[in-house]
């Protein structure tokens, strides 16, 4: 063996000895800088590690991500809403909503598919908070009238992103239709229950008049003002609009109420036969005498 061989291999014993007395607990103060012959000792402790790693991370897309999907969610429904009521969802873009949102924009289309489904994830939140806001209109019809007025008047944007979904959709059928009928049937029950009619047609329209009274001087303003004059968009002006619209409300319902009565009445068997007689026995002429003449 040549000596050159020689000390490598008495050094590569040095460090085999210094690495086992690491693992046993057993080093001690450290070699002399130079040590024997000018060589340099090596001290080799034992690896560890100095971070555990979040083994718990989701795997997205193949790759590690931190568990951020809520928040991201919510920073992007939060941007949805912005982009959307100002644009519209044709005009939203989703390359903004990101930017916004501050994530890569195929983060959008991981959480919600398409601009459509972020679009009608972003109503489905503004509705419920909208719903949360009022009553159901068995309780008192003026008054519901009036707290979805305090609502829209509070915050346009439902009122908003509904007419931009109507825009772009017309009256084609909407991604959640049955869903969001099923939410309007409830409301017509309740206000027939409040009346005392059938849940009918009749009582259908009647709920989409009184929507109508709530919502229609927030989804034209400018209506609003040109027919009332500027004082409609004042404080004092919109309070006196709340209580006209509230009394209109009571009435509207009242009189569907008396006008399906009234039709009843009409409709009822003998009526009409009933009152040709009582018209006979007065002294009025009957038709067949009024022909006759």
């Amino acid at each position: 063996m040549t000596s050159a061989a020689a000390a490598m291999t008495r050094t590569y014993g040095r460090m085999r000895a210094a690495a086992g007395a690491a693992e046993a607990g057993a080093v001690g103060a450290a070699p002399p800088a130079g040590g024997a012959g000018g060589r340099v000792w090596l001290s080799i402790a034992p690896y560890k590690p100095t971070k555990q790693l979040d083994v718990n991370w989701p795997m997205m897309g193949g790759m590690m991500a931190p568990r951020d999907s809520a928040a991201t969610r919510r920073k992007l429904l939060e941007a949805g809403r912005a982009e959307f009521a100002e644009h519209g969802i044709a005009g939203g873009r989703i390359d903004r909503i990101a930017e916004s949102a501050g994530v890569n924009k195929e983060r959008v289309y991981g959480h919600f598919g398409s601009k459509e489904k972020l679009f009608q994830t972003v109503l489905e939140a503004v509705k419920a908070e909208h719903a949360a806001t009022l009553p159901t209109p068995d309780e008192d019809v003026g008054e519901w009238v009036g707290r979805l007025f305090d609502s829209h008047a509070a915050n346009r944007t439902m009122v908003r992103l509904m007419m931009w979904e109507a825009l772009y959709f017309e009256d084609r059928p909407l991604p959640d239709d049955t869903a969001r009928a099923d939410v309007y049937a409830s409301k017509v029950l309740a206000l027939a229950r409040s009346a005392g009619v059938e849940p009918d047609s009749a009582a259908a329209m009647t709920l989409l008049c009184l929507l109508g009274l709530g919502t229609w001087p927030f989804a034209m303003p400018q209506m609003a003002r040109l027919v009332i004059g500027p004082r409609a968009l004042t404080p004092a002006g919109r309070a006196e609009l709340r209580a006209h619209i509230v009394a209109m409300a009571n009435a509207a319902a009242a009189g569907a109420v008396g006008a399906r009565g009234a039709a009843g009445a009409a409709e009822a068997p003998g009526a009409s036969a009933a009152a040709g007689a009582s018209a006979t026995e007065d002294g009025t002429p009957d038709s067949n005498e009024s022909v006759g003449r």
